[in-house]
């Protein structure tokens, strides 16, 4: 340590191989953080889901088939094929809970959350056993039902 006499301030000389390996380790914290693969996004709910299900059509008739009999972990596409938006969500209309898991985006998982747009489907993989009822809630009087076994 010396006294800078210019402006009385105490100072600590180090040697030039410490600055040197300073840096090399900040050149080697840039380059691994660069390098480094990033941390895939988390995927969505639906492209976790297996290929093999059954699909539920929504046209201007409602729902069909109006009742359908799957097993445990089946994935159920909802493809929307009216004229018109759906939004398919477990009843009761408006709170959505009858289907038991929650962190939907009013209740149940058991529900698309957005419209599905016609041409488009949303994908649910019934994993509880049961008799899940749901419906259109742009138009609650829509209604299916889904066994679960």
């Amino acid at each position: 340590m010396y006294i800078d006499m210019d402006s009385g301030e105490n100072r600590i000389d180090r040697p030039k191989w410490y600055w040197v390996v300073a840096g090399i380790a900040l050149l080697v914290l840039l380059v691994s953080y660069v390098v480094m693969p990033k941390k895939a996004p988390a995927p969505s709910q639906e492209s976790m889901l297996p290929a093999t299900g059954q699909v539920v059509t929504y046209t201007a008739s409602g729902f069909s088939p109006n009742t359908l009999t799957i097993e445990k972990g089946t994935v159920v596409t909802f493809k929307n094929s009216s004229g018109n938006d759906v939004r398919v969500a477990s009843i009761p209309h408006p709170i959505h809970d009858s289907y038991p898991t929650r962190g939907g985006c009013v209740s149940s998982t058991f529900d698309s959350c957005n419209n599905i747009a016609p041409g488009q489907s949303w994908s649910f993989q019934f994993d509880i056993i049961g008799t899940w009822g749901y419906h259109d809630h742009l138009r609650p009087n829509t209604s299916g039902t889904i066994i679960v076994q």
